[in-house]
């Protein structure tokens, strides 16, 4: 594994976490720099969203060290823990989506916090990431009128509406047909030259990591097992890593 610099907006050293007797996350060791596309790949089950809730402070490790922007995740105080949340982007698998607001309101939603922006500086920004996902035109539909790629562009745009430093993508293409998935691969790419944030990806999806990678770590049971681009790792000779990354 890399070496943590300062430069790293993420550094995890030795990190450890139990459910009961079941080891969920061993020793774990993981760095991501500024602007770089970092996707973690891995069967389901095998700790990796745990792993991104651990990085948001949702979910405290038995041991180790986290720090993300230049704070420890682990010390931190609950007050600065949710400003730095507010420079975080986290896409949920499921969407999250509030099906009694309409689209406008749910990007909205983000900025609640924001006190020093008023309600023209809300909806300019509402507004510049529609237009991002393509989307402007629905700016006053209601969620359950949206097909399941529009729902997934849409809370991308929530994602990126705070313009967050560093963004967690959980699994961005499950139940996406594969036109669709790639759409959403090549949207995070765009969101990435865009905003210069760095990202994690946690997907299963052989296409999504290939397509948005700059770097590759693979996750079994908990640990990394391999590290590299998709190219290195179609030539690993560990198994669990040939499954995933060969169609």
């Amino acid at each position: 594994m890399p070496t943590a610099t300062t430069t790293d907006l993420v550094s995890i050293e030795k990190m450890n976490l139990n459910f009961g007797n079941h080891e969920v996350l061993k020793a774990l060791n993981l760095t991501v720099a500024a602007g770089e596309n970092l996707v973690i790949m891995g069967r389901s089950g095998c700790g990796k969203s745990v792993l991104a809730k651990c990085i948001v402070g949702l979910v405290q490790p038995d041991s180790g060290s986290i720090r993300v922007l230049n704070e420890s995740i682990l010390s931190i105080a609950p007050n600065q823990l949710n400003a730095l949340r507010r420079r975080i982007g986290f896409l949920f698998q499921s969407g999250a989506l509030y099906d009694s607001m309409n689209i406008a309101q749910n990007l909205a939603f983000p900025l609640r916090h924001h006190k020093e922006l008023d309600k023209k500086a809300k909806r300019l920004l509402v507004e510049e990431a529609l237009t991002h996902v393509g989307l402007a035109e629905n700016y006053y539909d209601m969620p359950s009128s949206l097909s399941g790629g529009m729902r997934k562009r849409i809370a991308l745009a929530r994602t990126i509406i705070i313009k967050p430093e560093l963004i967690l993508y959980d699994e961005p293409t499950t139940g996406l047909d594969p036109i669709t998935a790639l759409e959403i691969s090549e949207l995070l790419i765009s969101i990435q030259v865009k905003y210069k944030a760095a990202a994690i990806i946690i997907t299963h999806d052989q296409a999504c990591a290939r397509t948005t990678a700059n770097r590759i770590l693979v996750m079994n049971n908990g640990a990394f097992i391999a590290e590299g681009s998709y190219a290195q790792l179609m030539q690993s000779a560990i198994p669990e890593v040939q499954a995933l990354v060969h169609p």
